[in-house]
């Protein structure tokens, strides 16, 4: 259930983050479409997953990433999750137009680098809590 979650969380984050690049790009009116969207929509992934990493250690303990494996499969979830959500979301948007199968291949293509750099920070971020959580543990405990 970890993974599921985080997986969907991560995909979210990255579809969101590549919707704000492109809005990004046409408040800027670039001539590089790409280069704006994506240091957008990676800068934006980053930083908001990491927001998730703060929010899931306070609020939700269970659901925060712990091992090697919940890392691995968040990966591997977070891109099974992005046709499930990007289609009838893309369905929806573009008023039933059909979507052609290279703005999933983009998406993933966007994510592979993208997810692997989040889950490496995210797993020495989490570091730094777990090392938190055990000074805390320490001081309440009167030691």
């Amino acid at each position: 259930m970890i993974i599921l979650i985080n997986g969907l969380i991560l995909t979210i984050i990255n579809i969101v983050s590549i919707f704000s690049g492109l809005y990004i790009y046409y408040l800027l009116k670039s001539q590089d479409q790409v280069a704006i969207r994506i240091l957008v929509a990676c800068f934006l992934s980053v930083f908001l997953f990491l927001l998730w990493e703060v929010l899931s250690h306070r609020f939700f303990p269970k659901i925060t990433l712990k091992s090697k494996k919940d890392h691995v499969g968040t990966f591997i979830t977070s891109l099974i999750w992005t046709p499930l959500i990007f289609l009838p979301l893309s369905y929806f948007l573009s008023e039933g137009s059909a979507i052609s199968g290279q703005n999933i291949t983009g998406i993933w293509l966007f994510q592979a680098p993208t997810n692997t750099l989040i889950l490496l920070i995210y797993k020495n971020f989490s570091s730094i809590f777990s090392a938190f959580n055990k000074i805390r543990k320490i001081e309440n405990k009167g030691i």
